[in-house]
């Protein structure tokens, strides 16, 4: 099991301390307020109607109702479903520097978590588009082959470190080459690479990368974070839990300024844009404004994984324990049971004694509510009219028409939720809300039907029956769309998970090659200095 949003199980740290210190300041003012009023018998059971015991399940009970939500609105997953997508948007990859100077805290909270941020918000502003990432030091990676699935793409954004590549720098070279790797079967008019660096102390000949990049007709979008007037120091993991201040080999603390000129050559060449991104101005304006001046392109039907949003079981557990919660008064239950006892003789009571309005007048009641949009009102009114007029068929007829249009406007609102929901890019909501518009429709049709039997205004129902026919037409045909999105969504996931453990697979084996290669340079040097002190 996986959590997709798991950042937001920090916030369990503060509520439960938060709903403990709560509780044992209400607990405190009950015990104040009681030995108020009874004094010295204020722990007298025989004068006190209320359970401590109760009282602490109860709480319990609350306890771990709200961890169960937190736990759901973190979005459990596991399991995955298949789908398929297609479509049209822009391949943007993103060139990602994980170097150890992206550590700087020149932008608050640091480098690495702005450039994070941008990258989502840039994703974010182009639902529509294809998003790869690489990550790169002194080597660089496909983490992220092209995907439309954002929640795959954030989750493996999420997971970079400075450590997630053994060799430090910052090779640029290396970077842009994997990014022409990644790009080696794309066309040219909708694509571009997405550079966010610090560019501190690059390394490489970016020269021939550059040179293919503008053959090609790739453009090179650079986000450049940090501050160049104030250089900052960086702070990395000491290995005891704490941090330290990064020296040089002479004992130096080492300044890390941002390199915009360098960066802005590199983009100039290109024919692509570089902006400084800082916390007060970070340049999303002008990114978009370049990316959405590529040319979109039409996909191939791709098939591509989801992870299986299991938030339902937790949701459902912390439903259940706020009824427990409910159920479980602070008094003894037999005391409990005559209350409510006494209650309901009561409801019976009046009941006997109170007449119920004519059929008309509960009618004309419900017109006057209906007129004011006060749908509650309206509707008990015409309900008690139906049931005071057994005799008198054409209010029987009027109220049922007109609880029908209240049904059929709640469905209509449902409907408009739906496709709002779409737009949204919500699309279990989406289903949801049509779903219930659907149901809603056929419950005011039914409506509709027997007011025809005995009401005399046939031509109104007969429009207002058209007008349902259409809107149930709407409502099958959106609920059709959403089912295929959702479908395509399912594909689109499991395609990206293979890829990603595809090239997973593929980082590994480089990684693992690369390390021989050292091994054997380490051996093969060893070997020549033991031959140069034996001469």
């Amino acid at each position: 099991m996986r959590f997709l949003k798991p950042e937001i199980l920090w916030h369990l740290l503060w509520i439960l301390p938060a709903m403990l210190v709560l509780y044992f300041i209400a607990a405190h003012k009950t015990a104040r307020t009681l030995q108020a009023f009874l004094g010295k018998n204020a722990e007298n059971p025989d004068y006190v109607l209320l359970s401590k015991g109760r009282r602490v399940l109860r709480f319990i009970l609350l306890c771990l109702a709200v961890i169960c939500l937190v736990i759901a609105a973190a979005r459990p997953s596991w399991g995955e479903q298949i789908q398929e997508l297609n479509g049209q948007g822009r391949d943007l990859l993103f060139v990602f520097d994980v170097s150890r100077s992206m550590l700087a805290k020149d932008v608050q909270p640091s480098r690495l978590a702005h450039a994070k941020w941008l990258v989502k918000e840039l994703v974010k502003l182009n639902p529509g588009d294809r998003f790869g990432l690489i990550a790169f030091a002194g080597k660089g990676f496909l983490e992220c082959p092209l995907t439309t699935d954002r929640t795959s793409f954030e989750l493996t954004l999420d997971e970079l470190s400075t450590d997630s590549i053994p060799l430090g720098g910052t090779n640029i070279q290396e970077a842009l080459a994997a990014a022409l790797q990644a790009f080696k079967a794309a066309e040219t008019s909708h694509r571009a690479v997405i550079l966010v660096t610090d560019g501190d102390e690059l390394e490489g000949n970016s020269g021939k990368a550059v040179d293919e990049i503008v053959a090609r007709k790739i453009p090179l979008f650079i986000a450049g974070i940090g501050d160049p007037s104030q250089p900052s120091i960086i702070q990395v993991p000491d290995g005891r839990g704490g941090v330290k201040t990064l020296t040089d080999a002479n004992g130096n603390v080492v300044n890390s300024p941002l390199n915009e000129k360098q960066l802005g050559e590199l983009a100039k060449r290109t024919g692509g844009i570089y902006v400084r991104s800082t916390a007060g101005d970070p340049g999303l304006v002008a990114l978009e404004k370049r990316i959405r001046a590529l040319a979109p392109h039409e996909y191939d039907t791709v098939k591509t994984t989801k992870p299986i949003d299991r938030f339902s079981y937790p949701l459902a557990a912390a439903f259940v324990l706020l009824l427990l919660r409910f159920m479980v008064g602070e008094r003894p239950a037999r005391r409990k049971l005559a209350a409510c006892m006494l209650f309901a003789f009561c409801l019976a009571a009046s009941g006997t004694e109170e007449a119920a309005p004519a059929a008309e007048e509960s009618f004309n009641k419900g017109v006057e509510a209906h007129e004011k949009n006060d749908l509650k009102t309206a509707s008990e009114s015409y309900e008690t009219a139906l049931r005071n007029g057994v005799d008198q068929a054409e209010i029987r007829g009027r109220a049922t028409q007109n609880l029908g249009v209240i049904a059929h406007t709640k469905a209509r609102s449902e409907l408009a939720a739906s496709l709002q929901a779409v737009q949204g890019q919500n699309l279990d909501e989406a289903q949801k809300q049509v779903e219930n518009s659907l149901k809603t429709l056929n419950l005011a049709e039914g409506m509709y039907l027997d007011s025809m039997r005995e009401s005399s205004e046939r031509n109104q129902l007969a429009k207002n029956q058209s007008i349902l026919l259409s809107d149930r037409k709407r409502a099958e045909e959106l609920k059709k769309k959403i089912e295929e999105l959702k479908k395509m969504q399912q594909q689109a996931q499991q395609q990206t998970q293979q890829a990603k453990d595809q090239q997973k697979k593929e980082n590994q084996n480089q990684q693992n090659q690369d390390k021989q290669k050292q091994q054997n340079q380490d051996q093969q040097n060893q070997q020549n200095q033991q031959n140069q002190d034996k001469q």
